[in-house]
């Protein structure tokens, strides 16, 4: 076996939960790197460990597979399992060299390699390193690593840093082969990435950030032939568009949506995307094309805390965009809230809060509270003091948009708890009771 991929879990857990990190869609990251790296010949196995059962399949492939490397991929929340993983894995048998990825080790590739069970990190995207990388393996170890754009890793106990890799063509990546998914282990079946990136420059965003590259789109042709495939041969007529911002290239979406409608394809789909990136000749061309679902970054209803996040938007375009969706007949608008941002005070969150109220009601409108969570690579995490945020702890394992890990010069942590388990018992859990 050339490579074993590993999707690292939030939590190992043979209790299926009502929603979740790790049971609502497949991992696309770790699918996606082998279908490119089967598609020059290269025999590698994706799993996704969620339960025992999985753990111990993991077990048993190293065990008998012996493959020439572990890849691990992990975001930030799911870091401290990561080197679980990898101490697990390693006292398999620990002559198997062991690959990191994902956004939080892209950034803190030195943190990740204090650890000796990490071999190699393989920064921002993965398919041409991981590429290169077997094609630089030979007789149990790496040759070449100096040349292999995108890694850092250890030589005579420093950290070797390569220049980054360039970003990739996306149409050259080939759909995820999903007769290799236990597909009914998953809340949503059908998973697409149509571009990666962002446009956006949010400041609490590890998209805006640069971790995905600057924002690249995939072609509209092949956009829609992943989704004819997904309908054609693997049966799915449900699909979860995972980009940030779907819409943003409004003529491409027309474009796709155009595709779907006149090649009768009877998908139904979802997306999120900016606020502006939509008007009603759109959104009345998505819900005829089979879009169900759409996703706004919301965050704040108060103008002077979209700015201080560099939304920009305004409630304005907030509100419009709600209502055009609404106006369609967009089945559901979900709307995600934050709170503890910059310049956020209690006042200014109640001001979010009576805006929430207005669609408190209705049936189709579902909203969604976190609080501030400083990724690492974000503006918000490298400028914190300049613009008044104050990072109590690093303990990777609570950024999961839930416990507060930062405070504000005029919100404390204690107050921001405070707000946040009332909001979601107010709006999050009535919002998503007949959703989920």
């Amino acid at each position: 076996m050339d490579s074993l991929l590993v999707k690292v879990p939030y939590r190992v857990s043979d209790k299926p939960v009502v929603s979740g990190f790790d049971q609502d869609t497949p991992p696309l990251g770790i699918y996606t790197l082998k279908a490119y790296l089967k598609k020059y010949g290269y025999d590698i196995k994706a799993c996704h460990v969620i339960n025992n059962k999985d753990l111990l399949d993991l077990k048993e492939t190293i065990k008998l597979k012996s493959p020439k490397f572990i890849g691990l991929s992990a975001t930030t929340y799911e870091f401290i399992q990561a080197i679980n993983m990898a101490k697990l894995c390693k006292s398999i048998n620990p002559k198997i060299p062991i690959i990191i990825g994902g956004p939080h080790v892209s950034i803190n590739y030195e943190e990740a390699l204090k650890y000796k069970e990490i071999d190699i990190v393989s920064r921002y995207e993965g398919e041409e390193t991981l590429k290169e990388l077997l094609e630089n393996y030979s007789n149990g170890e790496f040759t070449n690593l100096e040349n292999i754009k995108g890694i850092a890793f250890r030589k005579n106990d420093k950290v070797v840093v390569t220049p980054n890799r360039e970003y990739m063509d996306l149409d050259e990546i080939p759909l995820i082969d999903y007769s290799e998914i236990n597909r009914n282990r998953y809340k949503q079946q059908g998973v697409l990435i149509t571009s990666r990136g962002c446009v956006g420059r949010c400041i609490f965003c590890a998209a805006a950030s640069g971790v995905f590259g600057r924002f690249r789109e995939r072609s509209t042709q092949n956009v829609f032939q992943d989704m004819y495939e997904l309908y054609h041969k693997y049966g799915i007529s449900q699909i979860n568009i995972l980009d940030n911002s779907f819409t943003v290239n409004k003529k491409r979406t027309h474009d796709v949506c155009n595709l779907i409608i006149n090649n009768n394809l009877p998908i139904r789909w979802n997306c999120e995307t900016r606020v502006e990136g939509v008007d009603k000749e759109l959104l009345t061309l998505m819900k005829k094309a089979g879009c169900y679902s759409i996703q706004y970054g919301v965050e704040s209803a108060n103008d002077k805390t979209l700015a201080n996040i560099r939304k920009g938007t305004n409630i304005k375009t907030i509100n419009s965009s709600i209502e055009l969706a609404l106006e369609v007949g967009i089945e559901h608008i979900c709307c995600n809230f934050i709170i503890g941002l910059p310049g956020d005070t209690v006042q200014t969150l109640e001001e979010t809060f009576e805006y929430m109220r207005k669609f408190k009601a209705s049936k189709r409108v579902h909203l969604s509270v976190s609080v501030l969570t400083p990724y690492p690579g974000t503006y918000v995490y490298n400028h914190a003091e300049d613009i008044g945020v104050n990072i109590l702890t690093k303990d990777w394992k609570r950024y999961n948009g839930m416990d507060v890990v930062c405070e504000t010069n005029e919100l404390s942590a204690k107050i921001i708890r405070e707000i946040y388990y009332k909001a979601y018992n107010e709006f999050y859990v009535t919002s998503y009771k007949e959703y989920i």
